[in-house]
């Protein structure tokens, strides 16, 4: 199932879908609430407004509901953009470290360094442990390389963050820190 709001886009991928997919138009965050629990094997959230991430949807409330959706075994793969000091990046990974049983960060090198704004992937599994060594080689040696931090070295790169809620949301997106923009 893909979720979108914009029709237009939805007429792009129904051209371009290599398989079969129910296309739905809505609010992503409104539609995945509207499913049954364990429903999904994979939840891919990729959430942007024109350039900018939809930072509201990217709360501990909003990761349970993603969390509710994914069947026992469940994937859940997000893109966020965000730069140094990643004040996006490090309060969702620390949601998803109090709901998933796995979590690890993918990211160029030059910006998990901070040296520009980047797109980080944010892997999270339910009742299994993440295939580290394959992911960390297979980044290693991407055509765009990635980093993979897991285990300790995520703990450290989330640091004292704590998820933020609807009550308590991220930052919105900020062009002049490229942070959560494309």
């Amino acid at each position: 199932m893909a979720i979108e709001l914009a029709t237009d886009v939805l007429e792009v991928l129904r051209e371009l879908a290599p398989i079969a997919c129910e296309l739905r138009v809505g609010d992503a965050l409104d539609v995945v609430q509207s499913l049954p629990a364990a429903d999904a094997d994979v939840v891919i959230w990729d959430l942007y407004d024109g350039p900018r991430a939809v930072t509201t949807a990217l709360t501990l409330e909003a990761v349970q509901e993603m969390h509710r959706v994914l069947r026992s075994d469940g994937t859940l793969l997000l893109n966020v953009s965000d730069a140094s000091p990643f004040d996006v990046v490090r309060p969702v990974l620390a949601a998803l470290r109090t709901c998933f049983d796995d979590v690890c960060l993918l990211a160029e090198p030059s910006t998990l360094r901070g040296r520009r704004s980047g797109n980080c992937v944010l892997v999270a599994n339910v009742g299994a442990v993440l295939p580290h060594a394959p992911l960390t080689r297979a980044g290693a040696g991407a055509a765009v390389r990635a980093s993979v931090l897991y285990e300790t070295d995520l703990v450290e790169f989330v640091g004292a963050a704590v998820p933020a809620t609807d009550a308590a949301p991220l930052p919105p997106p900020d062009r002049t820190r490229g942070r959560a923009f494309l």
